[in-house]
């Protein structure tokens, strides 16, 4: 029987029993908002007729244990197999239609910017720690946290700030293998943007440019926490000029001339 038939039979029956004087009326079906007549299931404040109390998903009657998802019965066997369909906002059954992005589900009225709450739509929008922000949003939480420049993970405790970059502590140590201490406050040397202290650089490398990762030899630039060729300390703008001997201005880390950084960071 269709929902249809199942709505005129109630609605028969129950004008029948009106004409006939039969039972008073004992409420309104919270599935079909029909008048209920006689026998009726109570749950909370809604009262539905016994053959309309069904799970949403399945639309078999309830019985026994049930979940209200939204505002809809799901029998506990539902309930159970769509537990993957797990909103990642309430953490309640997705009944109906989902809303999939990074890599979680949700109801498609949870899938809202974290801070203001701006309804975002799959892929329009900005990602920050797994969660998804509008580009206003996106700007701010960026602007206000300090990412490692090595695990690239916002930094929670002590900054060590070196190399024109800022480190987590516990991620600024020498990185040969076995040895990994501190550098932070020390003397050390990059190569290949990995840190070493300086006995186990020059173990491994010699004198090492920080540009090329070629060994030096003869007169040699030394910015920004390394050493260079002075050809290779040159505007990483896109112009080329070599910076050794010449003002600069450095922008994470890399060298710029002054002409290409007001061009480009204006």
């Amino acid at each position: 029987m269709s929902d249809l038939d199942s709505v005129l039979n109630s609605f028969s029956k129950n004008l029948e029993k009106a004409v006939e004087g039969g039972p008073t009326e004992r409420g309104v079906c919270s599935h079909c908002h029909l008048s209920i007549y006689g026998n009726m299931i109570e749950v909370g404040a809604r009262r539905y007729h016994p053959d309309h109390f069904v799970c949403k998903m399945c639309s078999r009657g309830i019985v026994g244990n049930y979940y209200e998802v939204s505002g809809q019965n799901i029998c506990q066997s539902c309930h159970l197999k769509n537990k993957e369909r797990m909103c990642a906002s309430c953490n309640q059954t997705i009944v109906g239609n989902a809303t999939t992005a990074l890599g979680k589900m949700w109801h498609p009225h949870h899938f809202n910017c974290t801070t203001c709450g701006e309804p975002m739509k799959e892929g329009s929008f900005y990602e920050h720690e797994g969660r998804p922000f509008c580009l206003r949003d996106f700007k701010s939480v960026k602007s206000s946290t300090i990412s490692c420049g090595l695990c690239l993970l916002p930094i929670t405790g002590k900054v060590v700030n070196a190399a024109g970059r800022k480190f987590c502590e516990k991620c600024f140590v020498c990185a040969q293998k076995g040895c990994g201490v501190s550098l932070a406050g020390q003397s050390f040397h990059e190569a290949h943007n990995s840190f070493y202290c300086p006995p186990h650089f020059t173990a491994n490398n010699g004198l090492m440019c920080g540009g090329c990762g070629g060994e030096l030899k003869g007169q040699y630039a030394v910015a920004l926490g390394r050493n260079w060729h002075p050809s290779c300390f040159s505007c990483s703008g896109g112009c080329g000029k070599e910076m050794a001997g010449q003002s600069f201005v450095q922008n994470n880390g890399k060298p710029y001339c002054v002409s290409c950084d007001r061009r480009l960071f204006p």
